[in-house]
Order: C-alpha cells, then structure tokens, then sequence
C-alpha cells in the first residue's frame, strides 16, 4: 500500500460535484461510499494527467459503525494533487467489476491557478 504526507488538504465532497478551485501544491481528496459485498467499486479518470494527479486510493472499512446495516461499508478515498496551472475534469465512477458498467458518474472540473492571481 502506498502512503503519503499531506501537509494541507483541500476536500473535495460528493455534493461539491462542480467546479472546484485550488493552487498548485495543494492536495484534494474524494471520499465516496462503498460496500464490498456487491460487486461495484469506484474509478477515476483525468481529462488532464498534467495538470491534477492521482496520489494514493485506498478502501477504508466503516463496517463497526453500520454493524446494524448489514454490515461491509465503508469509504474509496481517492487522494489527488494540484501539479500546474490549467483545468482537469476528474471522473469518478461507480463501476461493476466484471464489465465496467458504471452505476453512477460524478464529475469535477478542477481549475489549478499558480497563486500569484
């Protein structure tokens, strides 16, 4: 499993769903929900590797807190950073592992800016 410091953190949270600013540097993540005992999992895509890049993603189980639920839910929180100045559209999909249908789509335009504006 691959790790990282993160020293500042924008958060990126499901009903930001938009248009999303940050300078270069700063880092952002996604946290969607997720439960392991059906067969969809969430995957990203960038319009623009050069400007936004994916760091680290990773499965965090929430199961002792939704015991009552049924239990295997938790988060896939995707880690990205802000590489230079421009505009990327990040994609996240809800897709069935088998065939890589998508359940659901959410899109983010991320708008990196030097600083100096």
């Amino acid at each position: 499993m691959e790790t990282a410091t993160i020293t500042e953190t924008v958060s990126v949270r499901v009903w930001d769903e938009g248009e999303v600013g940050m300078g270069v540097g700063d880092f952002f993540h996604m946290a969607e929900h997720e439960k392991q005992s059906i067969p969809y999992r969430w995957a990203y895509y960038l319009s623009d590797d050069s400007v936004v890049g994916f760091r680290f993603g990773e499965y965090v189980d929430d199961t002792p807190f939704n015991a009552g639920d049924g239990g295997d839910e938790g988060y896939r929180i995707l880690c990205f950073e802000a590489l230079a100045p421009g505009s990327c559209t990040v994609m996240l999909r809800c897709e069935d592992i088998r065939d890589a249908v998508p359940s659901i789509e959410r899109l983010y335009t991320i708008t990196v800016t030097d600083g100096e504006e």
